[in-house]
């Protein structure tokens, strides 16, 4: 009987470990998928100031156009 219980405290005790571990990767994942969305955000505002510089030049380009 002793080995039973042995036998289940040890299993337990491996299942605690695996949870453990899975809830560590679960934890990684959200880290790693909320930076991921940070540089996203970040990187979008760059084109997003990119294309409005683009815009500019290019309707001064058409300005300097008209005016020839």
């Amino acid at each position: 009987m002793n080995e039973q219980l042995e036998q289940l405290e040890a299993a337990v005790e491996r299942l605690a470990e695996r949870l453990a571990s899975a809830q560590k990767q679960r934890q990684k994942r959200e880290e790693d998928r909320s930076a991921w969305f940070e540089e996203r955000k970040e990187l979008k505002a760059r084109c997003d100031a990119a294309f409005a510089r683009i815009d500019t030049i290019v309707a001064q380009l058409q300005d300097i156009r008209v005016d020839s």
